[in-house]
């Protein structure tokens, strides 16, 4: 049984229109994780920032990795540097989203608050944008938008209680 064309949902785009909206959101989730589970003992707020960026950006070149291995398998004459160029582009919101919860993070801190109380805000500034992609991006009737603003609200909740488990 065939769908009808005008019925399949298509991929939203991120909010940088560049790539659908997962790669955004993944990058958010990766920043979020990073900052309930990465800063345990002294730190400072810069190492942390420093530390979530590359490791996104480990993640964004194995997402144009995988792209590309995946592309040349498919077939065999797609020409590497092209295909490259467009796994790299078409994963930069990967890259992008982080930065909103970075710069909660690095405000906080260059306003006056503690490490601690800095990355608090960034994961919350995190938890927010996943909610709040959650509500948008969810697709189709209202129970799907609920459905989807309730799981982005749980991974929400888990990255605040892992953070709150192992500090």
């Amino acid at each position: 049984m065939s769908e009808d064309p005008d019925t399949v949902i298509t991929p939203p785009r991120g909010p940088f229109g560049t790539q659908p909206a997962r790669e955004a959101v993944y990058g958010v989730l990766v920043c979020g994780s990073l900052l309930a589970t990465g800063t345990r003992g002294a730190y400072s707020v810069g190492r942390v920032a420093l530390g979530i960026l590359g490791t996104v950006v480990v993640y964004w070149l194995g997402h144009v990795y995988v792209d590309v291995i995946s592309s040349r398998a498919a077939d065999r004459e797609v020409r590497l540097m092209p295909t490259v160029r467009h796994a790299a582009v078409l994963n930069v919101p990967l890259l992008q989203a982080p930065l909103i919860p970075l710069a909660v993070l690095l405000a906080t801190r260059l306003l006056g608050a503690g490490p601690q109380a800095a990355v608090w805000a960034g994961l919350l500034a995190t938890v927010a944008i996943v909610v709040t992609w959650g509500l948008i991006i969810g697709a189709g009737s209202r129970r799907r938008r609920a459905l989807s603003a309730a799981i982005a609200t749980a991974l929400g909740i888990a990255m605040i209680l892992l953070k709150a488990a192992l500090h």
